[in-house]
């Protein structure tokens, strides 16, 4: 895997739109109207804040995003969370702004990763590389990341199979939650230099 510029941005939306327009936990926050536009705009955002972080990567071949970086990065400047509130402005159903925020406060409550710990904030290929080797490099790539910084991995998906997936590559499921319109699986996997 390589690091993405901004240049990849666009390429980065469409796999994002690809990869996440069936995903409950991103419909739960967005709705299902002009899902493609606001998965653009929320994906946008997502680049602002992680590509500050360092943390935005392509596979080799493109088909595929990690965006991940320290769990304490995850704090946001008053700039990053203006930021972040006008981008749920244009995404978010108004009436349902407190019940979402509610919700997206109880599942940063319920992850248990200490501060440099890596958290994978996105993961996602596009249609084309589905079932391929783009997934499976990534995942060895974010691995080895995480071995060179001694560093545990956490992650979190709404989707059964994507928690499986996780499993077979040595991660653990240590939380199951659901919400009133998605399940959360929080996974984790302890890594150490050999």
């Amino acid at each position: 895997m390589k690091q993405a510029s901004h240049s990849d941005t666009q390429l980065i939306i469409q796999i994002f739109q690809e990869a996440f327009i069936d995903n409950p936990h991103i419909i739960y926050l967005l709705g299902s109207k002009r899902l493609e536009g606001k998965i653009a705009i929320m994906t946008e955002y997502v680049l602002r804040v992680a590509h500050k972080r360092g943390g935005v990567y392509l596979s080799d071949n493109k088909d595929g995003v990690l965006i991940v970086f320290e769990a304490e990065a995850l704090k946001l400047s008053f700039l990053e969370k203006c930021s972040q509130y006008w981008m749920a402005f244009r995404c978010f159903e108004w009436r349902r702004l407190s019940a979402i925020s509610k919700t997206e406060k109880q599942v940063q409550l319920l992850r248990k990763c200490q501060p440099t710990d890596l958290y994978v904030w996105f993961y996602a290929v596009s249609d084309a590389a589905l079932g391929g080797p783009t997934a499976r490099g990534l995942m060895q790539d974010l691995y080895q990341l995480a071995k060179r910084k001694n560093a545990a991995i956490y992650a979190e998906t709404s989707i059964k199979r994507n928690a499986v997936v996780y499993q077979r590559f040595g991660f653990e499921c240590y939380q199951h939650s659901q919400f009133p319109n998605f399940d959360l699986f929080h996974l984790r996997k302890f890594t150490s230099i050999d």
